[in-house]
């Protein structure tokens, strides 16, 4: 018994073998696992949005970590906060055509040894020489300061001499203000720039900026504008706890970016970031119809589902959707522009001749009757021999009230009367300088002919596109309010306080509904116009 006779097994012998088979396969081929080729995870990489059509750049990998085989449009869905969006499409992104905009964001910072940094230059080089013609490249670098020696450019000459001049001098690092720099710079809408945007970064992930910006609002801004991060972690040896937390937060803003962390040592620099190279690139493009989405500037979520046989894998992102941008006769982008004044930007801001005129003499003929009624006053006063009243009147002429004239929705005033005093108590004083700080305002569209403006801050500034209520006048955007927001000083502090627009003012990526301090520096979106705001 047991024993095989005549070439048969006996039905103990068959039992045995048929339990054994059916545990080694619950052992190693579990219910459900994916084998190698079958799509065994999803993750949104990025969006672009170019209403009503949005693209969603996906990794879709089996369960050893590579692309998956044969995924097909009919296999996803997707919805847009509460609206179901078709997918009208997918191909693999070497199908496409398209071109990737990358931010190499460098560090300069004495942290990194110099044969390491001359290793990464070396990978940097050999990126440049492999890029494609549709590819375009900037250099942004972090070290005691932010900079962009090299802005988007498919020169390889240019971007070779760039990445050269390098060198690892400053004494402090601020990653986060670079990724933060970095990801406006993927934010950019030039022309021919690829819709396909990414970080590529070497770092420790230390910040040694005592007052920047923090952690919590990088992570705000990379969830509000979903831009990759493929980040290549390293650390000079022994690896500490210290040194792990770091390299444990950079991988962190990897990952909720949509892009991801290497870790450097097992490899050589330049095939680390040849393997970034490739990660990035081995997308599928799915193509969405957001028709049925609302295209008012605000924050909604995208959440993709993948059926992959049995298994349901799921992925979401935040965007926002903004109204198409009309073409001009040119065939170009029309920028915002910003005016001194004017309700929607069609008329003519400047004061004509004729009211500067009519205005002019105005204030001559009100001036002339003041004099002559005060003369005939003193003619009166000394006829009766009462003589003059030297009493003094400083004092009683108070300093005008800004705030007053300022206020929202006030009544037209007559400037030619308004404040005019008694004759016997009528005294011309020369107004006191105002104070205040100058505001300089940077549009980020560099589409713009004129970028930079600037206003005198002296109790409030309004900002929105109505002229009879505004300081600062924002034509031709309609996801800004007629009065939009408000700048405020007090105690020499910058105040920005949203008035009513439903959380439709942002700053720094993370939107605000009530007062709110502005620091030198900040980044304010109103509706789909985004304005740098510097001050000292």
């Amino acid at each position: 018994m047991g024993v095989v006779k005549g070439g048969h097994l006996s039905l103990r012998m068959l039992a045995s073998l048929l339990v054994a088979g059916l545990l080694c396969g619950g052992l190693f081929c579990p219910a459900g696992s994916a084998a190698a080729g079958e799509a065994s995870a999803l993750r949104i990489s990025q969006t672009s949005v170019h209403y009503p059509e949005i693209k969603a750049y996906l990794h879709v990998l089996d369960g050893e970590g590579q692309p998956a085989d044969a995924v097909q449009a009919g296999q996803l869905n997707a919805t847009i906060g509460t609206a179901r969006t078709p997918v009208t499409g997918l191909q693999p992104f070497a199908e496409s055509g398209e071109g990737v905009a990358y931010i190499m964001l460098v560090d300069i910072s004495k942290s990194i040894r110099l044969a390491q940094f001359k290793a990464m230059q070396e990978a940097m080089l050999n990126w440049v020489e492999s890029l494609a013609d549709r590819d375009r490249m900037a250099i942004v670098t972090f070290g005691a300061d932010v900079k962009v020696p090299q802005d988007y450019t498919s020169d390889k000459a240019v971007l070779k001499e760039a990445v050269t001049a390098l060198a690892p001098v400053d004494d402090h690092t601020q990653l986060h203000l670079g990724l933060v720099r970095a990801t406006e710079m993927g934010r950019r809408t030039d022309p021919g720039l690829p819709d396909r945007r990414v970080i590529i970064t070497l770092s420790d992930g230390e910040e040694s900026f005592a007052g920047g910006v923090t952690k919590e609002e990088v992570l705000e801004r990379i969830r509000s504008d979903r831009l990759p991060i493929y980040a290549l972690g390293f650390f000079a040896p022994p690896l500490t706890e210290t040194k792990q937390q770091h390299l444990n937060k950079l991988g962190e803003f990897a990952r909720s970016s949509g892009g991801a962390l290497f870790q450097t040592g097992t490899v050589s620099l330049p095939e680390s970031y040849e393997q970034v190279r490739q990660q990035v690139r081995n997308v599928l493009v799915a193509r969405l119809d957001g028709q049925q989405c609302p295209a008012d500037g605000r924050l909604y979520r995208l959440q993709m589902n993948l059926a992959a046989g049995t298994r349901q894998l799921t992925d979401g992102a935040e965007l926002r959707l903004y109204p198409a941008v009309l073409p001009s006769d040119e065939g170009e982008k029309k920028p915002v522009p910003i005016s001194p004044g004017g309700d929607d930007g069609s008329k003519n801001h400047s004061m004509s001749p004729a009211i500067m005129a009519g205005g002019l003499l105005l204030l001559i003929a009100a001036t002339a009757g003041l004099l002559m009624m005060r003369k005939k006053s003193g003619i009166e006063a000394a006829g009766s021999g009462a003589g003059l009243d030297t009493r003094s009147v400083a004092g009683t002429v108070a300093a005008p009230d800004h705030t007053e004239a300022r206020e929202a929705f006030a009544e037209p005033r007559n400037v030619a009367t308004e404040g005019l005093l008694e004759p016997e108590a009528y005294q011309i004083a020369t107004p006191a300088a105002p104070k205040g700080i100058t505001l300089r305002f940077t549009l980020m569209d560099r589409m713009d002919p004129t970028p930079h403006y600037e206003r005198n801050l002296v109790d409030r500034i309004v900002i929105g596109k109505r002229t009879e209520w505004c300081d600062l006048v924002i034509d031709g955007d309609e996801g800004i309010d007629k009065r939009h927001c408000e700048l405020l000083l007090e105690d020499d502090i910058v105040i920005i306080n949203d008035l009513g627009t439903g959380g439709r003012t942002w700053v720094n990526g993370v939107p605000i509904s009530e007062r709110h301090r502005l620091y030198s520096g900040d980044l304010i979106l109103l509706g789909r116009t985004e304005l740098r705001i510097g001050f000292s």
